[in-house]
C-alpha cells in the first residue's frame, strides 16, 4: 500500500496481477498498471507485491515476485519498465533479485 501527495491510495493485487487506485472512499477503485494477465510482456504486472508511488514523476515502482524484478510504470500507462532484476531470472548475483516482496521510493527518487 502506498498514498501518493493528492491522498490517493495505491494496492496491488497480487492474484489479479494489477495494481488499483482509490481516489475517495465513495469511488469504486480503478486498475491503473496491469490488469492483462500474467505474462512476461512490458503490459502484464505478474504478481505484484510491495509497491511505492512518486508523485513527483507521476510513477509506481512494483516488486513484481514471480517475475524477481522492479518495474516502474507510470499511473494510467499501458506499460512498465523493468528499472532493477531480469524479467523471470532469480537472483543470486549482484544484478538480479530473488522473489522481490516489496520496493520503496524516497524524495531524491533512490529506490530501496
Amino acid at each position: 500500500l502506498d498514498i501518493d501527495r493528492n491522498g490517493n491510495l495505491y494496492a496491488s493485487v497480487t492474484y489479479s496481477n494489477s495494481i488499483m487506485m482509490w481516489s475517495s472512499p465513495i469511488d469504486g477503485p480503478i486498475i491503473v498498471a496491469g490488469g492483462n494477465g500474467w505474462g512476461y510482456s512490458s503490459t502484464q504486472l505478474p504478481y505484484p507485491y510491495g509497491l511505492s508511488v512518486d508523485s513527483s514523476t507521476n510513477t509506481l515502482y512494483v516488486a513484481s515476485y514471480n517475475m524477481n524484478n522492479i518495474v516502474a510504470w507510470k499511473i494510467n500507462a499501458t506499460s512498465g519498465a523493468i528499472v532493477a532484476g531480469r524479467n523471470g531470472t532469480v537472483g543470486v548475483s549482484s544484478y538480479t533479485l530473488r522473489y522481490p516482496r516489496d520496493v520503496k521510493c524516497d524524495a531524491f527518487g533512490n529506490l530501496y
